[in-house]
């Protein structure tokens, strides 16, 4: 006989068992839910890497990518740093996700001069559901990820993918440990995380840096 089980059986006619009894419920239930979730993230991960990968492949034989020089030495932060910079900045995420275990992070100045260089490759017009937000922020973050590489990079820079309600997009730590969105189908910056933190667009919700 289970310790629970037993306790019921001692004070049964008391409220005791009834709370017993139902926060077994509730754990089972909260333990149902964590499994579900659990599941659905790595779902979503595995799919999102396959998507970039086979992007990467295409990309590779279609678009020629700038080779980069940085300008100034990149700050390294780890990915604990920079959850803790954009949890600050934005208010509570959904998820967030990193590939590698630290980043590069550079000022803005220089983040936005590698990042326009990278994103005029990008000759696409939005098409819904072929082409839409989350392909211009899925293949920008890819493009700038093989230009790391390509580049010599021993790290990938602090940029990532960022979610809202109904948006998708890129965002980027510089070295103020400021968090920046950069919508990559306007190749530009739109301002600065904390700003929109409440935007229904641009209110950051879930974020995954690539490796």
């Amino acid at each position: 006989m289970g310790l629970i089980s037993w306790i019921c059986k001692i004070f049964k006619g008391y409220e005791t068992c009834d709370i017993i009894e139902e926060l077994k419920i509730n754990y089972a239930s909260l333990k149902e839910e964590y499994e579900e979730l659990k599941k659905k993230y790595e779902e979503d991960v595995a799919y999102y890497e396959s998507r970039i990968k086979k992007l990467l492949k295409l990309l590779e034989k279609s678009i020629q990518l700038p080779t980069i020089k940085l300008q100034e030495t990149p700050e390294e932060m780890s990915n604990i740093i920079l959850y803790n910079i954009i949890l600050e900045q934005v208010g509570e995420l959904w998820d967030f996700a990193t590939a590698d275990v630290s980043y590069w992070a550079v000022s803005r100045e220089e983040f936005e001069r590698i990042l326009r260089q990278v994103n005029e490759k990008i000759k696409a017009t939005w098409t819904e559901e072929i082409f839409d937000c989350d392909d211009f922020a899925l293949l920008m973050a890819g493009l700038l990820a093989y230009t790391c590489y390509k580049s010599g990079f021993k790290k990938q820079l602090a940029f990532g993918i960022g979610w809202s309600h109904i948006h998708a997009f890129n965002i980027f730590v510089d070295k103020n440990h400021t968090v920046w969105i950069w919508e990559p189908q306007t190749a530009s910056i739109i301002g600065k995380a904390i700003d929109y933190k409440n935007d229904q667009t641009y209110g950051i919700r879930y974020v995954w840096f690539m490796g």
